[in-house]
């Protein structure tokens, strides 16, 4: 079975194929909504979500289109890496932060240093003060560095 789409300029009735338009991933860990042009110029949405052995794809959203397509394969294929690399940008993520009414990270001046700590563009690493601030004790730079409060 086949996703059938009829082009209106063809004279035959050739199934054609969508048009993988962009994937958006959801809130929702693991869980995308691909947009897809179809042959009438329509864009569809379809929900996919990505478990440790397979992508799920509610039946509603696939209609005729054949799992065993090359198609559908390359979309599964797509969403899968797009999945894969959110996954290792998430695990490497180190969160720096300006601490509340402050603008040292977003101006640059502090930034994750060498050692992997934050640290002051002019006087190196900020020392811990609690909470997961850091500061610098020579200009008073701050920064929270970790897991947002």
């Amino acid at each position: 079975m086949r996703l059938q789409l009829l082009d209106p300029r063809m004279s035959n009735d050739v199934g054609v194929d969508p048009l993988l338009q962009r994937i958006d991933a959801s809130p929702r860990v693991g869980e995308y909504s691909v947009v897809l042009l179809m042959a009438d110029g329509q864009e569809q949405t379809v929900l996919l979500r990505v478990g440790a052995d397979a992508v799920e794809v509610p039946a509603a959203n696939l209609g005729t289109w054949a799992v065993e397509s090359p198609s559908y394969l390359a979309l599964v294929a797509a969403v899968r890496a797009v999945h894969e690399a959110r996954a290792v940008a998430a695990a490497q993520r180190v969160l720096l932060q300006d601490v509340d009414g402050g603008w040292d990270v977003s101006l640059g001046n502090v930034v994750l240093g060498g050692s992997g700590q934050p640290a002051c563009i002019e006087h190196g690493d900020l020392a811990p003060v609690g909470g997961g601030v850091f500061s610098c004790p020579d200009c008073g730079a701050q920064a929270r560095f970790g897991d947002p409060v």
